[in-house]
């Protein structure tokens, strides 16, 4: 600006001479010389009052080196709204934008605060512009993500262990997109507070004078460099890149990470299993529906063999029942044997907590007026597969623990069975175990959750036991049968052989036969529980025997049953 006055005062200086020279030595009439001088005043006043152009009073001031320095050094310290004074359009794109996501504006800070820029050599000058190399260096703040989504995911896996899976995941079995956030979006901070690495680019500058200042011609080429180090895809802003880039990297963390198989267990003082998730119930003709759900539950039979397969014959007129979820399969069917019904149920669980045994009042001596019936009593417990026990508080026989106290020892009569806290059926025979002190060390000794009082045992370690003579159960008559035995490893079999009217099957069934159907199907261990009325298997607390010899259900002292072992807060869909 004072360039431009000292040119406006000589230029009026020089007009003013010329004129009065013209008027003294041209002997220029007053009339012509005063027209001169109001011209040459007006154009004065008007240079004064009006914008110079860039060719016209415009000349610089100071060097454009210094001008260079300013801008970077503003650049440098994250003062973008002063290097925007170096600007000849008084713009600076960095400085103004913004990230719609929180995340990406908290990178983005990071690298407006990293940059850093420094003038190499001198400006080359021609006239009023001028061209200097610049060299800038950022931080490679895409060097975040890899250890931020290890980071992120290993805390989405740990807290899929412990917390409530319908609070981690979507039915599907992956990671909510809350739970990925929550996750990744820390991460992504706490890494890009450590060492990131840097981008280095080199470009020249370009200056123009303006109004006799240097000035940086645009924030073009710092801007294009920051681009083509982050591009990404087709958005147009580095802000843009930023949303995109961590949305992107966030969903692939949803991604990455497993889904954590938690293993379920009910507690013991628990006498009520959760309830089971009615939409998983379902009931079929078809045995390749049900083979199906078999291939879903592979996880959960880890390579063990089905007694059911889809090749069974069915019983004409029947159904097959089935439920599935992560810790628990049951199929339920029927087929023909002999002119009897055979009803099995095949049941897989995760944990031997799910298979339970319920007493009436949850104590040992329940009063008679106190019994249930079974149907009112599976749906009490929550129970997906049920059928009668020992009916123990019925007869004074066996060894009877439950959930590790010793309640009667009475082993002259019958075989025993227990179930231990691993989910194993194991057994003691009539006369081995004859007092308290010893039937209390073999609880102890084999971890026993719970023992019955029926038998006889039909089949220990896959040797069949023959049985010519037992005292309760009348094995040579035919009665509904019943019997409990193991395939596997948390892996049982239920089976009630009976008559039922309704199919056309008008016969019951002699011991020996439950006994060589239980060892036909693969059963390891077996066990014959109460039969006549007390045999009866439910499903979905729906009753699929008939009860016979007279057609409806007694009062029950105990039952056993499986359950899931999931939550509503545990379940997906």
């Amino acid at each position: 600006m004072f360039a431009k006055i000292i040119a406006i005062i000589l230029l009026a200086v020089a007009g003013t001479v010329i004129a009065g020279w013209s008027f003294i030595k041209k002997k220029l009439p007053v009339w012509i010389t005063a027209v001169i001088l109001v011209g040459i005043y007006t154009a004065v006043v008007l240079c004064f009052l009006l914008p110079p152009t860039r060719a016209f009073l415009n000349i610089p001031n100071g060097i454009p080196e210094d001008t260079v320095s300013y801008y970077c050094d503003a650049v440098s310290e994250g003062s973008f709204g002063l290097a925007a004074d170096k600007v000849y359009n008084s713009a600076f794109r960095l400085f103004d934008e913004q990230c719609v996501d929180p995340t990406a504006e908290k990178l983005l800070d990071v690298l407006r605060a990293g940059i850093r820029m420094e003038a190499v050599g001198e400006a080359e000058v021609e006239w009023l512009t001028a061209s200097q190399y610049v060299t800038m260096s950022f931080p490679n703040i895409y060097n975040v993500f890899e250890p931020a989504k290890e980071l992120a995911v290993s805390g989405m896996e740990a807290a899929g262990g412990v917390r409530a899976r319908s609070l981690i995941y979507n039915d599907d079995k992956t990671y909510k997109a809350s739970v990925a956030q929550e996750f990744f979006d820390p991460a992504v901070v706490t890494c890009a507070a450590g060492e990131l690495g840097v981008v280095q680019a080199r470009f020249r500058l370009t200056l123009v004078c303006e109004h006799g200042a240097w000035k940086i011609q645009s924030d073009k080429l710092l801007y294009d460099a920051l681009m083509k180090a982050l591009a990404y895809a087709d958005k147009k802003t580095v802000a843009e890149i930023l949303d995109a880039k961590v949305a992107d990297e966030r969903e692939n963390t949803r991604k990455t990470a497993r889904y954590i198989q938690k293993h379920y267990v009910i507690d013991f003082a628990q006498t009520v299993g959760p309830e089971p998730d009615r939409k998983r119930f379902g009931v079929t003709t078809d045995p390749m529906e049900v083979q199906a759900v078999v291939d879903q539950a592979a996880a959960l039979l880890g390579g063990q063999t089905m007694a059911w397969n889809p090749g069974i014959v069915i019983y004409p007129g029947s159904e097959i029942h089935y439920y599935f979820d992560d810790t628990i399969l049951a199929i339920v069917w029927r087929e023909e044997r002999n002119g009897s019904c055979c009803t099995f149920a095949e049941i897989k669980v995760q944990d031997a907590s799910q298979f339970r045994r319920k007493l009436v009042t949850d104590s040992f001596d329940p009063p008679t007026n106190l019994w249930e019936e079974a149907t009112p009593l599976s749906t009490e417990i929550n129970a997906v597969v049920a059928t009668g026990g020992d009916l123990y508080a019925f007869r004074n026989h066996g060894i009877i623990s439950y959930g590790g106290q010793l309640y009667r020892v009475k082993s002259n009569a019958v075989d025993s069975c227990y179930i231990t806290r691993s989910g194993d059926m194991i057994f003691s025979y009539r006369y081995q175990l004859n007092d308290w002190a010893s039937a209390q060390q073999f609880i102890d000794d084999n971890d026993i959750m719970f023992s019955l009082a029926f038998g006889p045992v039909l089949i220990e370690n896959g040797v069949v036991n023959y049985v010519n003579d037992y005292p309760i159960g009348e094995i040579w008559d035919e009665y509904a049968r019943s019997a409990m035995g193991q395939l596997d490893k948390l892996h049982y079999l239920m089976l009630v052989i009976n008559r039922d009217d309704s199919l056309g099957a008008y016969r019951n069934a002699r011991l020996d036969e439950v006994r060589d159907a239980m060892w036909e199907k693969g059963c390891q261990q077996a066990y014959a529980l109460d039969g006549g009325q007390t045999a009866i298997v439910l499903i979905n607390n729906q009753r699929i025997t008939q009860v016979t010899p007279y057609g409806w259900e007694r009062i029950y002292s105990d039952m056993l049953y499986f359950a899931t072992a999931l939550t509503p807060e545990e379940r997906l869909g």
